[in-house]
């Protein structure tokens, strides 16, 4: 038998070879998440569309301060340009069910990263777009985010030595530090002089993604479900009988997606009990 020649491909070479480039990314990750309504999720799962918005839409002015900034100095011309945030970690969960629910049921969505970027790299081929895919970085104060554009300023040749379309990138994932929780990443859609005429007006696209995305749903905990439910008929219900409803709703769209409760609070079982039954084994 001769050597074995055969070369595994990693996850980060599949990346590559979809052209999708990284920003701030130092290993590749299998997956990552976006609590969302209830609602927007059943639109997700019907249409088989993600959407990607301008970050004129975003609310934290830290993060848009260099959106419009005029870069003729560099000789580059900013295009419009579409983001979905998903996140990297379920740490500070019970943080982000009560950040986000906003006095509404919603959910946690498991992406399988590959697929998505695989989904990506086809709509940016076809509208001849440029994908990005960018780790967002919380090492900045306000002050030093306001300082970045000053010559003099220490992160200034980080941030706009050799000025190009990443740099641009690298300036729209910033955040401050006291978001770091976030752990957030991005992906961006760079429309190209050579792309549709309508992604430079619209604020917001959806992209095709297959169901093979999503990997898992998970409700949020009982004590995020208030009386804003989607429908009325919950309003009076259980926990437990919303859960059920939603889960036949998501599996009356797509059927083979696995539906789980959050189990942020669930009860453990009493010491006291514990003790009893291992004493008892012994016996």
């Amino acid at each position: 038998m001769g050597k074995n020649n055969t070369i595994k491909i990693t996850e980060n070479q599949m990346i590559d070879t979809l052209g999708i480039i990284p920003i701030n990314l130092s290993s590749f990750t299998q997956t990552l998440y976006k609590y969302m309504p209830v609602h927007r999720l059943m639109d997700m799962l019907r249409e088989k569309e993600m959407a990607f918005v301008s970050p004129n839409l975003w609310n934290d002015p830290y993060e848009t301060k260099y959106l419009e900034t005029d870069y003729s100095a560099f000789n580059y011309k900013q295009p419009p340009i579409f983001a979905c945030c998903l996140r990297n970690t379920n740490e500070n969960e019970e943080a982000s069910w009560k950040i986000y629910s906003d006095g509404q049921p919603i959910v946690r969505v498991s992406f399988r990263v590959l697929n998505f970027c695989q989904d990506l790299h086809s709509y940016c081929a076809t509208n001849r777009c440029n994908p990005y895919w960018s780790k967002v970085e919380y090492s900045l104060t306000r002050r030093e985010i306001n300082g970045l554009c000053n010559p003099s300023d220490e992160n200034y040749q980080r941030f706009f030595s050799n000025f190009c379309e990443e740099s641009y990138i690298r300036l729209m994932s910033l955040k401050r530090k006291a978001f770091s929780y976030e752990n957030e990443h991005r992906f961006f859609i760079v429309p190209t002089k050579d792309s549709p005429s309508t992604l430079l007006k619209d604020k917001m696209i959806k992209i095709p993604i297959s169901i093979d995305c999503i990997t898992r749903v998970t409700l949020c905990p009982m004590d995020r479900l208030t009386d804003n439910t989607i429908n009325s008929l919950l309003k009076k219900a259980s926990y437990d009988s919303q859960f059920k409803v939603i889960k036949d709703t998501i599996r009356s769209i797509q059927p083979n997606i696995p539906v789980y409760k959050s189990t942020l609070y669930t009860s453990s079982p009493k010491v006291e009990k514990v003790i009893k039954d291992q004493v008892t084994s012994k016996n």
